[in-house]
């Protein structure tokens, strides 16, 4: 009877290992959906903000996010703007576009980048842009995020 009830006990063990296996591929979803439930969303200064104007160029657009301004306590003076081009394999190897990240009617700078050579300018057109802060090859999209100085 011993000697069964071992040979029940290991079975039942041997029988969970796939359940885990199960578990583990559909923690993704549960916690997604859970995190929706709640409210919660992925911090802007990780995601870059959510996308204020979308440019199509028929094969790939360009996607201009709302300023990210974050601190704990207040606001701070300094922040950036992210601008991501996608469909990735069909963005052009040279990038030449005026970005308007404020909806005003007029460019607040340009971004050249050339993927090829590796070079990438920016040019400020606004006392408020600051200096490239980084360029990203992404998994889906390319972007950039650009300083910005808040303005008084």
């Amino acid at each position: 009877m011993k000697t069964l009830r071992s040979l029940l006990v290991y079975l039942v063990a041997l029988a969970t290992i796939p359940l885990v296996f199960v578990a583990f591929a559909n923690l993704y979803p549960i916690a997604r959906g859970l995190m929706g439930a709640t409210g919660l969303t992925i911090a802007p200064h990780i995601t870059g903000g959510p996308v204020a104007t979308r440019i199509d160029h028929g094969a790939y657009a360009t996607s201009i996010h709302h300023p990210v301004f974050e601190s704990l306590i207040g606001r701070p003076r300094e922040g950036f703007v992210q601008v991501a081009w996608s469909r990735k394999a069909d963005v052009p190897a040279l990038l030449d576009e005026e970005i308007d990240y404020d909806a005003d009617g007029t460019a607040d700078f340009r971004i050249r980048w050339d993927r090829t050579a590796g070079d990438i300018r920016l040019t400020p057109h606004r006392p408020e842009v600051g200096s490239l802060a980084g360029h990203y090859a992404l998994a889906d999209r390319y972007a950039v995020r650009v300083n910005l100085t808040a303005s008084k």
